[in-house]
């Protein structure tokens, strides 16, 4: 992995296609959370004026947390096809998701200490 400013770009594509050892070269996005800002655009109705930086919501009110409304301790049900579980929004290094088998509850199918999935339960050739 290279990191190089745009201008330098072609000039290093150039150099690494010169060297035996290079298989394949590729752009690699560069992704971050950015939850200051993430959250504030999802509690407030944004237009135009809350823009600072042309990119990101401007720092603005949290009417949400102000309530007290933050999220601890409530358990949802989603539906999905599937789940990765070592994606950022669901990884947590400390404890595993508690993986669950067959239509019946058992024993250890749930882990609440885990920070965001409490259980998982993949249903797979079903339809």
């Amino acid at each position: 992995v290279a990191e190089v400013e745009n201008e330098h770009l072609e000039a290093l594509v150039a150099w690494l296609s010169e060297q035996h050892w290079v298989l394949y070269v590729g752009v690699e996005d560069r992704f971050f959370a950015n939850n200051y800002y993430g959250a504030r655009g999802n509690q407030q109705s944004c237009t135009s004026s809350c823009v600072s930086d042309g990119h990101m919501p401007a720092p603005a009110a949290t009417p949400i947390w102000d309530a007290g409304l933050r999220g601890q301790g409530q358990v949802i049900g989603v539906s999905d096809t599937g789940l990765d579980k070592q994606h950022c929004f669901f990884r947590d290094s400390a404890e595993s998701v508690a993986v669950c088998t067959g239509s019946t509850p058992q024993n250890g199918c749930t882990n609440f200490n885990h920070r965001k999935v409490v259980s998982y339960r993949g249903i797979h050739n079903t339809v």
